[in-house]
């Protein structure tokens, strides 16, 4: 196992990341695996520890998934045996360890290998039985038969107890020991309950012993042996974005050229070793991993390899309970830090925290290198990272704020802010299945998703169904059946298109960041209930997802970026497939959702021409503040242009959404929508706006250029029945203006000024 040095003492920390929080500050020098851990290290270990493996050092997926894959197992227990899978296997990054597994391998170096204890070195590791578990007040406590030496401070996680909030991973608030039986206490914000069946607690130390040789890099130790150079910045030292050496984007090229990785392309064509397909999946395959050390000339810095690209790796530094996935059954500073972009899903380390593997921790994309004492170094535990605290609308031209004819007539406007218009609510789904997986996976579990946007936009109500899952032990109701594999384990709603990985919006189990959600038939909140139909053996589960939510994106940003162009989507876990078993796109399904996100579009004002301006694009409206134009605030609402669901949703699913769930939940229905065109006059320096195809060709006949469709809207018959404004066209003989305005007010003055009107242009 090479080492490298990092050296550098005292070193500033990298920017926040996407999370506000830095790191990468490290007071001591010390030393970092120049590669990443591979099957070869971790099959010596298995041989050597895991004759019987009691806890569960190796996975399955080692030898069973075809993606990631390098080692398999022989025998029976008391026996097994273990070999690589082919000559390949020997130099990849081991996959499917979680913390534990890596603390355990730890632990096993600094002993000397061999037959020594995987328990204690660099992490004490405590195993112990739980004898009964209550909540009362926002704590958990668990009792322990005799004195266990498990600390406040540790990371604890609980298993097989039943009743909701018990199964947890959370850091020690607090341990007595009294009548024979230690009491463990951590923070859980369910409701008071008593837990039933027999629970085992697995103790780690928040950090490692002082005294250890070798360990888990802490979050800044990882941090800065991957981006960081002394010499950036005249001297001053800096941070690059990747862990190349480089502040662009990698290729993944196994050419000697700097700057690759083991990441997908930038245009997402492929990965390093094969096209991207939808054809691979983890049963046929072909692995994704490369050999440590590949892309030989894209080191970082110090000299280690893969940082970014491979696997994402393990750190021992605790997430904070403000983390995105810094709490898991609503228990604070529930797991480890990950960082590293991965062979699957190419956002570089150093812009987040990788949470995305949640709920178990242990999958296709996790593994972890070593970090150790420089020569004749003392070393203490690292100090824990510092918190601080318009699309394009098509043509754009640069001379839309010269060539005006003269008019000084300013129209008084309105200062009111009109919100978006919705008429019904918005409703999004889809089916949910095993075949929208990026490793499409197959699986005895399907389902149907709804999510519904009320019209006020100030919550979104969701509703699941799934059979062919087990939410017993997550319901704390205990499993419904005898096959522990079905068993869930995570559900999330993310951010992506079909065919790619996309981080969490929201978690509804493993965390629970959705509040209101309750099991079971117990009711504490509105409509959030977990109801298991013992008939049919489905599963419904619903609930709220609210601007008051801890959610790792917040419910406004969502509203704004992800949902309405389709691009949320489901994706549950359970113990047999275990970064999602099935999943579904939350597709546009009525007609107020496929509309879009209605576009405040904003109305300027040139003191001195006397032209308006009406625009919602950050390009344009940067362009013509700076020429001096005076914003005169909302103008009216566009819907966007409508795009391929192609670009979400590939055929194979887009045929199955839209047959099976779009005439089930039609909604509120509405006339199609009108495509408002926009055109500009460069003698007289006027824009025209129409949804009339005829005016549409009169104008371009008459010397004003067509610059494109800038969005959409209802024709005016729907407003008066549906709560819409009209907007009102006016024009103005003796500057050639067309004027537009939403308001009553406004249009009453307009005659005075010298303008007639036209009629109604659209709906707003």
């Amino acid at each position: 196992m090479e080492f490298v040095t990092v050296g550098n003492p005292g070193n500033a920390a990298a920017p926040a990341d996407d999370s506000g929080v830095r790191y990468g500050n490290v007071s001591y020098e010390y030393q970092i695996g120049k590669y990443e851990v591979t099957y070869a290290q971790y099959l010596e270990f298995l041989n050597a520890k895991a004759k019987s493996d009691p806890t569960g050092l190796y996975d399955p997926d080692m030898t069973n998934d075809q993606i990631a894959n390098g080692i398999q197992r022989n025998g029976s227990s008391g026996s097994y045996t273990y070999s690589l899978l082919n000559e390949r296997s020997a130099n990849l990054p081991v996959a499917f360890v979680n913390f534990t597994d890596a603390a355990r391998f730890a632990n096993w170096i600094n002993n000397g290998k061999g037959n020594a204890s995987t328990e204690n070195g660099a992490y004490l590791i405590t195993t112990a039985n739980v004898k009964a578990a209550t909540r009362a007040n926002g704590v958990n406590t668990y009792q322990i038969e005799g004195n266990s030496p498990i600390l406040k401070g540790d990371q604890i996680e609980v298993s097989g107890l039943l009743g909701i909030g018990f199964a947890i991973r959370s850091q020690v608030e607090n341990v007595e020991y009294k009548g024979g039986s230690t009491y463990i206490s951590v923070k859980n914000s369910y409701p008071d309950n008593v837990a039933s069946g027999e629970g085992v607690i697995v103790s780690i130390p928040s950090t490692r012993s002082t005294l250890a040789k070798v360990w888990i890099p802490s979050e800044n130790e990882w941090a800065k042996a991957a981006y960081y150079n002394p010499k950036l910045n005249n001297g001053a030292g800096g941070y690059y974005k990747w862990a190349t050496q480089s502040n662009d984007y990698p290729g993944n090229s196994f050419e000697p050229i700097a700057n690759q990785a083991n990441i997908p392309s930038s245009d997402g064509l492929s990965y390093a070793n094969t096209k991207t397909d939808r054809s691979i999946t983890p049963i046929m395959g072909p692995s994704l991993l490369t050999p440590v050390g590949s892309f030989s000339k894209s080191p970082s810095y110090y000299g280690t390899f893969d940082q970014d690209g491979n696997v994402t790796e393990w750190t021992e530094t605790v997430y904070d309970s403000t983390a995105a996935f810094g709490n898991y059954n609503r228990s604070p500073n529930a797991t480890r830090s990950k960082h590293g972009a991965m062979y699957y899903s190419g956002t570089a380390g150093s812009t987040r925290r990788d949470d995305i593997l949640m709920p178990n921790d242990k999958g296709y994309g996790s593994g972890f290198r070593l970090a150790a004492a420089s020569l004749g170094s003392s070393l203490v535990a690292s100090s824990a990272p510092t918190s601080d605290c318009c699309g394009d609308c098509g043509s754009t031209h640069d001379n839309c704020t010269t060539n005006h004819s003269s008019d000084s007539t300013k129209v008084a406007t309105d200062t009111t802010t009109v919100r978006p218009k919705l008429v019904g609510p918005a409703i999004f789904g889809g089916p949910i299945g095993s075949n929208q997986e990026v490793w499409e996976t197959v699986y005895p579990a399907r389902g149907e998703a709804k999510i519904s946007l009320n019209v006020d936009q100030t919550y979104i109500d969701y509703e699941f169904k799934i059979k062919g899952l087990d939410f017993g032990i997550i319901a704390g109701i205990g499993p419904v059946t005898a096959n522990t594999g079905d068993d869930v384990n995570g559900m999330h709603i993310h951010h992506a298109k079909i065919g790619a990985v996309g981080d969490p919006a929201l978690g509804i189990i493993s965390p629970n960041q959705d509040l209101d959600t309750v099991f079971g038939h117990q009711k504490i909140a509105k409509d959030t209930v977990y109801y298991y139909d013992k008939l049919t053996g489905e599963w419904t589960i619903t609930g709220r997802w609210t601007k008051g939510d801890p959610s790792s994106v917040s419910f406004d940003y969502n509203l704004d970026n992800y949902l309405f162009q389709g691009l949320d989507y489901i994706n549950i876990h359970n113990e047999d497939v275990v970064l999602g078993v099935i999943r579904g796109q939350l597709l546009p399904l009525n007609e107020v959702a496929q509309a879009g996100q209605p576009q405040q579009n904003q109305r300027f004002f040139d003191p001195v021409t006397g032209k308006h301006f009406y625009t919602s694009n950050s390009k344009e409206i940067a362009n013509i503040t700076s020429s001096g134009w005076k914003p005169e605030g909302f103008a009216w609402n566009l819907y966007p242009v409508a795009s391929s669901q192609s670009d979400v949703v590939p055929d194979n699913i887009e045929g199955q959404v839209m047959n099976d769930f779009v005439n089930v939940y039609n909604g509120v229905s509405l006339e199609p929508l009108l495509d408002v065109h926009r055109l500009y006059n460069s003698k007289s320096g006027n824009h025209f706006f129409t949804t009339n195809n005829q005016e549409l060709l009169t104008a371009q006949g008459v010397g004003y250029s067509y610059e494109g469709v800038v969005g959409r809207a209802y024709s005016p018959s729907v407003a008066a029945s549906n709560g819409f404004s009209v907007v009102q066209r006016f024009y103005n003989g003796r500057t050639g203006e067309h004027f537009y305005t939403s308001s009553s007010t406004e249009a009453a003055s307009l005659g005075s000024l010298g303008y007639s009107a036209e009629g109604a242009a659209w709906a707003s």
